[in-house]
Formats: C-alpha cells, structure tokens, sequence
C-alpha cells in the first residue's frame, strides 16, 4: 500500500517524520478513516518511516508498507479471529444447546478480535514491518 507524504523533519537515525496525506485512493474510499494510519481523512497524521531513500525535510515522498507486512498484518486481523471462533465452536459439547452455543460463539469472537490485535501490534513492532520511503517526488508544493 502506497501512499504520499510531506518530510517534517529527518533523524539521526535513519528515519524521517512524515505527514501523511493519503493514497490516491483516498478521495474514493467508502471507508473513510477505516484504514488508520493510512487513512488522512479526521486530520493529518505523521509517522516516523525508514528514510531508506534519503529524503529531506520539505520534501514530497511515497511511502510504503511492503506487500508480505500488508499480508501478514491483514491476516493477523481478518484469520487469527476466525480461526479462534471456530475451535471454539468445535469445543463445544455435542448437543449443547442454545445459550452455551451464543456463550461459546461470543468468548471465541471476543477472543479471537483480541488475539488478532495482540499479534498485530506485536508483529508491527518488528524492524520489517516499518514503512518506507520508497520516492522522493519534489520538494512540497505550497498550498
């Protein structure tokens, strides 16, 4: 997923704060804000991104989050939930009736959302899931 931002200042570090100002995408999106950080609609939003191609500050860069973090993440958050909710419909008890099974089926979706976010942040922490500088398009235009 690539999006544009404006460098604001660069580190001693590697890394570059930038304010996002969303994908191209954005302006069609029908779920505004249902992306997070990748989302500008609500207010800008800055991140500190590897500064891989040497960027500086004032310029217009496209950043990205790799495909395989993407995919992970999106696993992480879609088929971890899933995965628990059905073990713990197969952990039922034959014949278990109704109530047990809503038990059942509300622990395992309320567990399995927790999971799912628990290894999102867990991974997201990893040096490889960090998003990058991967252009620098000009210097920033003034509005």
């Amino acid at each position: 997923m690539r999006q544009n931002g404006i460098v604001k200042r660069t580190g001693d570090d590697g890394r570059a704060l930038v304010a996002l100002m969303g994908a191209d995408g954005c302006a069609a999106c029908s779920s505004k804000g249902g992306c997070g950080i990748f989302c500008s609609s609500g207010g800008p939003k800055e991140a500190w991104v590897a500064n891989e191609a040497g960027a500086s500050q004032g310029d217009r860069v496209e950043i990205e989050l790799s495909p395989r973090a993407c995919l992970a993440l999106s696993g992480a958050m879609f088929i971890v939930p899933v995965i628990v909710l059905v073990v713990s419909l197969a952990l039922l008890p034959p014949g278990a009736d109704s109530v047990r099974t809503a038990i059942h089926a509300l622990a395992g979706l309320v567990l399995g959302i927790a999971s799912g976010v628990l290894l999102s942040r867990a991974m997201s922490k990893k040096r490889d899931f960090d998003l990058k500088i991967v252009s620098i398009i000009g210097p920033e235009r003034p509005e």
